[in-house]
Parts: structure tokens; C-alpha cells; sequence
């Protein structure tokens, strides 16, 4: 059997104007390293401790033709930038901390107001009547998810 007549045109993926099904395919994404394994105080740390090592060692790595005068500037500014965000994320996490607790008991407080209301109501038709427990089924029908089966009665064997 013969091999498959195969054609290469020179183009790849990410050739100007080529088209896949009408629609240009998507670049790839460049992935950075993270420092997720390390915690903030850890690069504070880590970008505290080279930039010592640099200022005192700048004389000796300049005679190696190493100037770090401008790595140390670059430096202190990305710490201040890290610093300055840092600080702003710890802010928001805290306001949303605040904001989910007051969310948190607006929505409790909406609850118990209705569901007082759905008792009083179905006490005034009576819990054990059809409108009652229509009623009452209310509350249960909105739950998510079906009710959990009631486990088997246990059986004893002599």
C-alpha cells in the first residue's frame, strides 16, 4: 500500500491571515513562574537579603564589570510597587470580610422575616391541613437539591 500524499505549504500556526474554519487560531499563552510556594514575607525577605548582598558587595562586583547602582533602584522600586499593592489587597480582603459578614446577616434577617410569616401563615390554615402544608412546603421546595431518603429501618436478626 502506498503512503498518503502529504503536502507541506511552509505555513505555520501562527502565519498572518491564516485562518482555521473561518476564525484565526489563538496565541499561545506565556506562562511566568510563579512564587506561589513562597509567602509574601518570604519574597519581601528574599528581595531584602540579595539587595544587601548587592550593596555590599557593589565595589567588588564593579571591578568584575558588574554595575548594580541601577539593579538596587529597580529593585527598591518593585518593592514599593509590591509593597503598595500588597497593601491595597490586604485592605480589600478585610472590607470583604466586613462586607460578607453585613451581607451574611441582611440575608438571615430577610429569612426569618419571611419564614416567621410562612409559619403564621400556615398556623392560621392549620400545619396538618392540605393549604398548610402547601404552604409549608414552600420552604422545602426552594432548597437545593432533593431532601435526603430516610434511612431503612433497621432490622434485628435473632
Amino acid at each position: 500500500m502506498s503512503k498518503p500524499l502529504t503536502w507541506d505549504s511552509g505555513l505555520r500556526w501562527d502565519t498572518p491571515g491564516l485562518t482555521w474554519g473561518g476564525s484565526l487560531p489563538e496565541p499561545p499563552v506565556k506562562q511566568l513562574k510563579r512564587t506561589t510556594s513562597m509567602t509574601t514575607t518570604e519574597v519581601f525577605g528574599f528581595a531584602d537579603a540579595v539587595n544587601q548582598a548587592m550593596s555590599a558587595n557593589q565595589a567588588e562586583l564593579l571591578t568584575k564589570g558588574l554595575t548594580v547602582a541601577p539593579w538596587l533602584t529597580d529593585g527598591a522600586t518593585l518593592k514599593t510597587d509590591a509593597v503598595t499593592k500588597n497593601t491595597t489587597q490586604e485592605a480589600t480582603k478585610a472590607a470583604l470580610k466586613t462586607q460578607t459578614a453585613a451581607a451574611d446577616g441582611a440575608l438571615q434577617a430577610l429569612y426569618d422575616f419571611y419564614s416567621s410569616k410562612l409559619d403564621v401563615m400556615a398556623g392560621a390554615y392549620g400545619k396538618t391541613t392540605d393549604q398548610g402544608k402547601q404552604l409549608l412546603r414552600l420552604r422545602s421546595d426552594v432548597r437545593r437539591g432533593p431532601n435526603a431518603p430516610k434511612p431503612a429501618a433497621a432490622t434485628v436478626k435473632p
